[in-house]
């Protein structure tokens, strides 16, 4: 929202997907509504906003006014749908067939790799990382292939470094993150799910 990215189609951005929280762009400028109730309140552009009420979809925001600013805090956490695992093993699949070509991903993509992306089965654990939150950006890293043949996808979405295991028994994920782990401890990265590695394995 606030680095402009449009949506499909040329659309301005927008977020309509929380319970309590609108953002549009008016003006060229974008416009945030947090509802923390009691009543419902109406945007600019006339779409309701319902008030804070607990559900997963709202958001606890924490207002803080000091002279003319204002300050506007709250927790936002990442990766808590199934779906988002699986949207980040399809990035990687199309990017190992745009970098590698057509026969090295429908030789990878299919079996586990595939029945996750495709129909939620089983289990591809991811790496997150946010060492640098600071920028809004799109990267794309050269993916390497291990000693057992299974492609390892590095890149960036946003404000997180994730790598994808496309190996058929994420083999890879276990060795790379024993090496996050060596060189940073368990601070500053993580995996989705969350627990799917332990420094003991």
């Amino acid at each position: 929202m606030m680095a402009g990215v449009p949506r499909k189609h040329g659309r301005p951005p927008e977020i309509s997907s929380f319970g309590n929280l609108r953002a549009e762009v008016r003006s060229g400028q974008p416009e945030w509504y947090f509802n923390m109730g009691p009543g419902s309140l109406t945007t600019q552009s006339g779409r309701s906003v319902p008030p804070f009420r607990g559900r997963d979809r709202d958001v606890r925001a924490n207002i803080e006014i000091q002279g003319k600013v204002a300050t506007i805090d709250f927790p936002f956490s990442f990766g808590t749908s199934p779906k988002t695992a699986r949207a980040l093993v399809k990035i990687a699949g199309e990017y190992l067939c745009l970098q590698r070509g057509r026969e090295a991903a429908s030789e990878t993509l299919q079996g586990p790799v595939a029945d996750f992306v495709c129909f939620g089965k089983g289990e591809r654990p991811i790496i997150l990382s946010g060492f640098d939150k600071s920028k809004y950006q799109h990267r794309f890293d050269q993916i390497w292939r291990s000693e057992k043949g299974g492609y390892f996808c590095p890149f960036r979405l946003a404000h997180f470094e994730v790598g994808v295991d496309l190996s058929s028994d994420c083999s890879s994920f276990a060795s790379v993150s024993q090496e996050m782990y060596r060189q940073y401890g368990p601070k500053g990265w993580t995996t989705l799910p969350p627990g799917a590695f332990s420094p003991e394995s």
